[in-house]
Order: C-alpha cells, then sequence, then structure tokens
C-alpha cells in the first residue's frame, strides 16, 4: 500500500501527456472561493518532492504567492491564519472585526469594494488616509485607531515579507 501524505502536503504525480512528474501544492483561495495552486513539472520523482517541500515550507512561512498578484483582501486572510496559531482566540476574533471594518469583503467575500480588491502592491498612504477618513464618520475614535493599528501590523508585515 502506498504511503499517503498528510493535508496540505501537496501531491506528485505522473503527467500522462508528457511521462513528467507533476508536484502541485494548493497555497490558498482565490476571492471566488477556488482554490490557488502552484506547480512544478521535473524529469524525477526525486526532483519534484524536493520541490514540493521547498514550496510547502515556503507557503507555511507565508511567502510563496506571488506579489504583484495578491489582493489586501488575500494578504489580510493569510495574516489572520498566520496570527490564529500566535494569539488566544477572543484576540483573532477582535482582530478579524477591527479588519472587516477596513475590508467588508472579510465578512461578505461578495463585497469586493474599496482596498480589499486593490493589489497589495498597488495601495498608497493616500487610500488609507481616504479610508480612515470614511470611517471616522461612522464609528469613535478607538475603534478608528484599532482598525489603524490592524492595518498598519497588516502592511508591515507585508513589507518586511517582501
Amino acid at each position: 500500500m502506498r504511503k499517503r501524505r498528510g493535508k496540505g502536503a501537496g501531491t506528485i504525480y505522473r503527467h500522462k501527456g508528457s511521462g513528467r512528474w507533476c508536484a502541485e501544492l494548493e497555497v490558498g483561495r482565490k476571492p471566488d472561493g477556488k482554490p490557488l495552486r502552484v506547480r512544478g513539472y521535473f524529469p524525477t520523482r526525486r526532483e519534484a518532492e524536493g520541490w514540493l517541500a521547498e514550496q510547502a515550507a515556503l507557503n507555511f512561512k507565508g511567502l510563496l504567492a506571488d506579489p504583484s498578484s495578491i489582493t489586501v483582501q488575500e494578504w489580510a486572510l493569510r495574516w489572520l491564519e498566520r496570527k490564529a496559531r500566535e494569539v488566544r482566540p477572543n484576540t483573532l476574533a477582535a482582530y478579524h472585526r477591527e479588519l472587516s471594518l477596513a475590508l467588508p469583503s472579510l465578512k461578505n467575500p461578495q463585497a469586493h469594494e474599496g482596498l480589499s480588491s486593490r493589489k497589495l502592491q498597488e495601495v498608497k498612504p493616500a487610500h488609507i488616509r481616504a479610508l480612515i477618513d470614511d470611517l471616522s464618520k461612522r464609528y469613535d475614535l478607538r475603534t478608528i485607531r484599532h482598525v489603524r493599528q490592524r492595518l498598519a501590523h497588516l502592511f508591515e508585515e507585508a513589507l518586511r515579507l517582501e
């Protein structure tokens, strides 16, 4: 009986057309909910296994996604996933609540407005300022401060990992 890989460890199979080995790893979800995968094709199974192990390690660290194509919403979801391993559940719920004020698509995936659908590398300070100004019309100063702190943590980590 063949050994099975663990959850999130990817898959390796022989490509029918070319006969090469294909290594495939799911690295996240697209905004529409479909899986986002990376693939590599190799002449030997051993090379495919090595590449897959590297990609899995990068994915675990959050470094795998193409920085030019990732949206703010995708990055926020990954950031929250990483924070889930570091903070308590109530803290995580507060982070999610604060970020969802700035990024409504975290609550409702169909709401792609404002910052959520913008590419992470395209966000400018003016966009953040406009968002904070808009939120200040509806929320208390303390809430705005918390939202701004969450956004700052989100973008600081993105810059650090870039």
